[in-house]
């Protein structure tokens, strides 16, 4: 049975649209980044949650001074299971959209809204974000971690079907 601890402070209500949104952000030991990541989410007025798993640091203090949803795996189970962790909880909350957020702050938090224009007009189901697909962006990945990023995706392209 998995234990978690849950912030002592509730996040105050916030206004948001008449959707129901979450941003899911699982961290391990990201002390030193985690405010600085979730302050420019708050600013979107969306819920947010953050899972510490199992970190050996102080993320998960830092994450409770926040306005935050803190959760805390008493040990380290993966990024999988802080992920499964964090959306079980917003879908108990009610969510109707739920996004998921790295702790490290390499993803720009203005990108969100259109990450889920497709959701939230009901074009689509899921929507997918790739850092990937900026050229700027390419032109800094290793050569190395292009093919091996290569062979990921096919790989789970054969052995799912789907193709990212």
């Amino acid at each position: 049975m998995l234990s978690l601890q849950n912030s002592p402070q509730r996040p105050p209500q916030m206004q948001t649209s008449a959707t129901n949104i979450y941003i899911v952000v699982p961290a391990y030991n990201e002390e030193t980044v985690i405010a600085d990541t979730i302050r420019p989410l708050l600013s979107l007025g969306y819920h947010i949650v953050v899972v510490d798993d199992g970190s050996t640091d102080n993320t998960y203090h830092q994450a409770c001074k926040l306005s935050v949803h803190a959760l805390r795996h008493p040990l380290n189970l993966g990024q999988g299971a802080a992920l499964r962790t964090g959306t079980d909880f917003a879908l108990q909350q009610g969510a109707q959209a739920i996004v998921h957020f790295d702790a490290d702050g390499q993803h720009p938090p203005e990108r969100i809204n259109d990450l889920l224009a497709p959701i939230l007009n009901k074009d689509a189901q899921i929507v997918l974000g790739s850092r990937f697909l900026d050229p700027e962006h390419s032109k800094e990945i290793p050569t190395l971690k292009k093919w091996v990023l290569k062979l990921g995706v096919t790989f789970t392209g054969i052995t799912s079907g789907v193709w990212l």
